[in-house]
């Protein structure tokens, strides 16, 4: 580097090296603290020039965005490309393979290399790239990136300016441990396969969770075909069959005079796989009301009526852990939730959510909801069966097929819940499979609990990369030359 010309050895050591009172913390004696500019360059990405665009068709100009950056790779299932007269513009702002890149806008700090097949693509504006690496390689540079020392001081600096950009600068004097060249390759070598087994693990679990939601449904198609009560029945026959309980409440509903539909005693469709006793219905058949939630703005800091919300909504019960409140009391009927109702999702982005469902208990009754919900109170039958009817791959289906999006967000109405055809068992059994199905659940539950180290995983990268850069995973070898040797070289070049 042509500044460092003209000095000694022992002098370019000395302005390169962090002093011991500002080092992180301690290292092996071959090890040394020096800054990210003493051992390569860092330069920024740009953006297309003033008139310039994405072309349609690919060339062999890639234009990497933040977007395409991430997993310490480059993700290219939707990459960019810019012609040749683009690229003549702004050809010096080029990133090899042999460079690491950091993002500096958006998601800041996140690093990594860009494969061979994509070396000297053009680099976006809104990231930077550490090059012409020396005394380094880019592996180490890549993983030291990720480590938690880098990271704080990425985001302490970013605390420091009012700029949402992290500057190259800052880059440049980020503070590293610098160890002998061939334990910085050990340790590559030793992160790399630790780190393997790590995501090869988080795979297994993700497999094992997509099997427990697979089981879950599995129970569920079941119960309402009748499978898991039919030991049950031959030991209670007799009692209200399903088509009884039904009319029993439609007479109900009358003598409530409630304007919401009720059964319709010709209802037909095939229920020969239904088990003897049971019927088909709708859902409006056994439900007394249909209620959309409040649209009063709720906030934590208000002391009014508690309000349910869809973060509040989870599998079988709420999370009242993060609950809002009104601005004032809410007295109205049809906004407030009692023991035994339904609270459904019935408009959100993901569609997976719509239809998620909750069943009110004691801890909440008397509890606001908001308007993004529907509340469901069910009559003359058991509550969790309603609940669990909802949860099943037969009314999923419908549920999906009902709804309807718009602007990207996705909704279903009271009508279209209403006429979702669901299995009904005699009220007796509908206990029995409540009971049945809650047991086999809290078993899978035990398993499932075990599945989620997600944080465990996310904790154990965390240590490896402490230790691995601490000189803690038997990697040093103190007949290695000292790192400062190294260092020196790399100022010289």
């Amino acid at each position: 580097m042509s500044k460092n010309k003209g000095k000694t050895a022992e002098e370019l050591l000395q302005e390169a090296l962090v002093p011991v009172e500002e080092q992180p913390y301690k290292v092996p004696e071959n090890w040394v603290w020096t800054a990210i500019k003493s051992i390569a360059e860092v330069k920024g990405g740009k953006r297309l020039p003033s008139g310039h665009d994405f072309v349609s068709d690919e060339t062999n100009h890639a234009y990497l965005r933040v977007i395409d950056l991430k997993d310490g790779t480059v993700n290219d299932s939707d990459l960019r490309y810019i012609s040749e007269k683009t690229y003549k513009l702004i050809s010096r702002y080029v990133i090899s393979s042999k460079d690491v890149y950091i993002t500096i806008a958006g998601t800041i700090g996140r690093s990594g290399i860009v494969p061979e097949h994509l070396d000297g693509s053009n680099l976006t504006e809104n990231a930077a790239k550490i090059t012409n690496i020396n005394g380094s390689y880019n592996r180490y540079i890549y993983l030291l990136l990720n480590s938690e020392s880098v990271l704080k001081q990425i985001n302490l600096s970013m605390k420091a300016t009012s700029q949402p950009k992290l500057a190259l600068h800052r880059i440049q004097d980020l503070k590293i441990p610098l160890p002998p060249f061939e334990e910085q390759k050990r340790i590559v070598k030793k992160v790399e396969s630790l780190l393997l087994k790590i995501n090869q693990a988080k795979e297994l679990i993700e497999e094992a969770k997509e099997t427990f939601e697979l089981r879950r449904a599995a129970i569920l198609n079941k119960a309402f075909r009748g499978d898991l009560t039919s030991k049950w029945r031959i030991g209670n026959i007799g009692g209200v069959s399903a088509e009884e309980l039904l009319i029993e409440i439609n007479e109900k509903k009358k003598s409530n005079k409630k304007k919401e539909t009720q059964y319709n005693l010709n209802f037909q469709i095939d229920d020969s796989d239904l088990p003897k006793g049971w019927a088909f219905c709708r859902l409006g058949d056994i439900i007394e009301s249909f209620k959309y939630g409040t649209s009063s703005k709720s906030d934590y800091a208000n002391n009014g009526t508690p309000v349910l919300r869809i973060p509040n909504v989870e599998d079988f019960t709420f999370n009242l852990n993060d609950m809002k409140y009104s601005e004032g009391v809410i007295t109205s009927e049809s906004h407030l939730v009692s023991n035994g109702d339904i609270l459904i999702i019935r408009s959100n982005g993901s569609k997976d959510l719509v239809g998620k469902c909750s069943v009110v208990t004691e801890d909440c009754d008397g509890f606001a909801y908001a308007s993004y919900l529907i509340r469901l109170r069910p009559i003359g039958v058991v509550p969790e069966f309603v609940l669990m009817l909802l949860k099943s791959q037969r009314v999923r289906n419908q549920l999906f097929r009902k709804s309807k999006s718009s602007a990207g967000i996705n909704n279903i109405n009271i009508e279209e819940l209403s006429s979702i055809v669901i299995p009904i068992a005699p009220f007796e059994e509908q206990k029995e499979i409540v009971k049945v199905v809650r047991n086999l659940f809290e078993k899978e539950d035990l398993v499932f609990g075990s599945l989620n180290v997600n944080e465990n995983l996310e904790s154990l990268i965390s240590s490896v990369l402490f230790k691995a850069f601490r000189g803690e995973l038997g990697t040093n070898e103190s007949t290695d030359e000292s790192a400062a040797s190294l260092l020196i070289d790399s100022l010289q070049e």
